[in-house]
């Protein structure tokens, strides 16, 4: 019989809300890893996938430059896999919306 392989998916973030927690002064400051962002999935572990992660960047999404974007690009542009890229963004006009 022959084996199956997985799929090899290519995870990349680059920090923003999704990656967020509460800083020591208070503020929102991204801190969480790929690796813990998708450790938070539940049942992530049981799919029949092969993850790679790797934490391209760790900066709040209204702090991402162009070079930061062609960046991920040339990052990404060599993986030759599927590829997810985290970042999140939101503002206070999106909590209405999604209610």
């Amino acid at each position: 019989m022959e084996e199956l392989t997985r799929p090899l998916v290519g995870v990349f973030t680059l920090g923003g809300t999704i990656a967020m927690q509460v800083g020591d002064a208070g503020g929102a400051v991204p801190t969480l890893s790929a690796s813990d962002l998708l450790e938070a999935v539940p049942g992530l572990g049981s799919e029949n996938v092969e993850l790679t992660v790797s934490d391209v960047l760790n900066k709040p999404s209204a702090s991402l430059s162009f070079a930061d974007i062609y960046g991920l690009a040339d990052t990404i542009s060599t993986g030759g896999q599927d590829m997810l890229v985290t970042d999140g963004f939101a503002h206070a006009g999106d909590a209405h919306r999604h209610q």
